[in-house]
């Protein structure tokens, strides 16, 4: 469900942004733990989709790696 783990995650990362200038995908799984096991595809998805609406840019080779600046 696309929108809704959009929904559910991009006001902390608006916030993050504003604070820190990036966000890493552990940054969100520490606020939302329940999204650890979410598969790659859906977490590179849902920060690109975020990233353009805020225009900002995503990089990524793993999970671990994820990131939105």
């Amino acid at each position: 469900m696309p929108n809704e783990l959009e929904a559910t995650i991009e006001p902390f990362i608006q916030k993050y942004l504003a604070t820190q200038g990036h966000v890493l995908w552990r940054e969100i799984i520490r606020e939302f733990p329940n999204l650890e096991y979410l598969p790659l595809n859906s977490a590179i998805a849902a920060f690109r989709r975020i990233a353009h609406k805020l225009g900002r840019q995503t990089m990524h080779e793993t999970r671990k790696d994820l990131i939105i600046y």
